[in-house]
């Protein structure tokens, strides 16, 4: 039974009154990489998932609701309270996965816990693994753990492994499955998060319904148009032609000696387009798969196709960083491609400035990738291009939009080029030459111009002088000889630290740490009450006297 919360009356609705809760629920798109990882892949569904949690009996009032008696339409209508969490309540989601994942805390198999929380979309798990044994365990333990922990039921359970689907009981397998074998050619599709899944080839397919549509306007489109229309309608038949292998390679991605990505990024006037490969390499051998790849319209007017370009490799690192960020697998390089070289000299650009559009869009990608991750690539061999017109559905099942560029399987590619900006002086982008002088001025005595100096002694003792001979032209107190020779010595060694070791001082001040390839580091330095930098160690953990001091860090020169 749905319930629909949202109606209004009086101007209010149950959903307006409640409080949505977090956002709990993982990321589909995210789900379904993970899926695509591995061999052996595996599916399950909780029964009724939110009726599967009770609500409190003060909260029950809220959900009345009227039906006939014991479920007789012959009989009176009665007042009804649900006892359990609704479909179409909007804190319903929130809820029921909280609960879900409390079922998985410790003491919990690390790979159950890790199906659970991070490879189920609300009530559908879909998770891959590497072997059978294991795809099977995870199942079957996961199966228990929400069973003899929440009273769940974890079932209709469906694998592209005969070894795994052969484990499992009838009853718990899906429908289509439970007296199919998976040898047989009249294996079902299962639909997995919106997805045709094809489990005897281990694809995802698609399907269309074409119908007629009976137009009512007046006036008839443009011939032109109907043509294209009819052209592109009659293509659709080839839709379910498309086959995209649900695992990325043949091969084991947890056991991969190395994994890269690799996004292409094309734009033309119509659309900018990024498409996205994992490169996989085991004993000596590479692999290429399709990941994702997504196309955006093109804005009618007042972009040039830099401008366009420019967007195309925004877009490559922002479903980059998704993929990454989603894969839960460390990754060992990634690379960008374009075939423009505009773009690539706006991004290893280091004199020039840019006016605001380029500006902010530069910025956002070097946020996410490093200028000596991109290099040019053919537009002949970048796949992003199909991305950004239009191609016929049978071209599409050949392409190497699916398939992969041929230039990812040789590791001789150069990285390396250098790509300066391309005629910046006629660039509308890029801001005029300023001419601007800089002086610097540096803090402290400047401790070269005493080099003259044979000894320390006499160094203090010139320093002493000259303060003296300043205090009395302004006619100041003199000090103690004692005191000068020690207020002389501390203001010199103060100035040839900051000379030396200024960034360490300044991250000292800020109350942090010295950065790791400071010289200082297994020093452990701190300044004392006069900032003076000295040593720290075991004076600072109260191994020596308390008010001791760790001795003075001198500069080597």
């Amino acid at each position: 039974m749905v319930f629909d919360s949202s109606i209004t009356y009086q101007g209010q609705s149950l959903n307006s009154s409640l409080l949505q809760g977090p956002d709990l629920t993982n990321n589909l798109v995210g789900v379904l990489l993970r899926f695509r990882k591995e061999r052996v892949a595996i599916t399950g569904d909780i029964e009724q998932m939110f009726h599967m949690f009770r609500l409190d009996e003060e909260n029950r009032n809220f959900v009345r609701f009227i039906w006939f008696g014991n479920n007789d339409p012959t009989k009176p209508l009665r007042n009804y309270r649900m006892c359990v969490h609704l479909f179409g309540n909007s804190p319903s989601p929130s809820v029921a996965t909280y609960c879900l994942h409390r079922c998985v805390e410790e003491p919990c198999d690390s790979e159950v816990k890790y199906y659970v929380t991070r490879n189920f979309y609300v009530d559908d798990g879909l998770s891959s693994y590497d072997s059978d044994i294991e795809a099977l365990d995870v199942l079957l333990q996961t199966q228990k753990i929400l069973r003899e922990r929440g009273k769940i039921r974890f079932h209709k359970f469906a694998s592209n492994s005969q070894i795994v689907v052969d484990a499992l009981s009838p009853v718990d397998r899906t429908g289509d499955l439970s007296d199919v074998q998976l040898d047989l050619n009249t294996i079902p599709s299962q639909s997995s998060l919106g997805l045709k899944w094809n489990i005897s080839s281990d694809t995802f397919t698609f399907s269309t319904d074409l119908k007629d549509l009976e137009l009512g306007w007046d006036e008839l489109l443009p011939k032109d148009i109907i043509l294209r229309w009819r052209s592109w309608q009659s293509s659709l038949h080839h839709l379910s032609e498309v086959e995209i292998p649900r695992c990325y390679v043949p091969t084991s991605i947890k056991n991969a000696e190395r994994i890269e990505l690799h996004t292409f990024a094309h734009a033309s006037e119509k659309a900018i387009s990024a498409v996205t490969y994992i490169k996989i390499t085991r004993n000596e051998e590479n692999h290429v798969g399709f990941i994702t790849g997504k196309s955006k319209l093109a804005p009618h007017h007042g972009h040039t196709i830099p401008r366009l370009e420019l967007c195309a490799a925004l877009l490559a690192t922002e479903i980059t960083t998704f993929v990454e960020r989603q894969f839960d697998t460390q990754i060992d390089d990634i690379r960008f491609y374009t075939d423009s070289r505009v773009v690539l000299g706006y991004l290893h650009n280091k004199t020039r400035r840019f006016h605001t559009y380029v500006s902010n869009r530069v910025h956002r990608i070097l946020n996410n990738s490093y200028p000596e991750q991109w290099t040019i690539v053919a537009s002949d061999q970048n796949p992003a291009d199909i991305g950004t017109r239009s191609i016929p559905l049978n071209e599409l099942v050949k392409s190497s939009w699916l398939s992969g560029p041929i230039i990812l399987n040789d590791d001789s590619c150069d990285h390396s080029s250098e790509f300066p900006l391309l005629d910046p002086e006629n660039d509308s982008e890029i801001k005029n030459t300023v001419t601007v002088v800089k002086t610097n001025v540096s803090c402290g005595l400047n401790t070269n111009l005493f080099l003259r100096f044979s000894s320390w002694e006499s160094l203090i003792r010139g320093l002493s002088f000259m303060r003296r001979s300043i205090h009395r032209k302004l006619n100041l107190e003199d000090i103690s000889p004692t005191k000068l020779h020690k207020d002389m010595e501390m203001i010199f060694i103060k100035s040839a630290q900051y000379e030396v070791y200024r960034h360490d001082i300044e991250r000292l001040q800020d109350h942090k740490s010295v950065v790791k390839g400071s010289p200082l580091r297994n020093l452990d330095p701190y300044l004392d009450d006069e900032g003076l930098l000295r040593v720290g160690g075991r004076i600072l953990t109260g191994d020596l006297l308390a008010g001791s001091n760790g001795p003075i860090i001198i500069p080597k020169k």
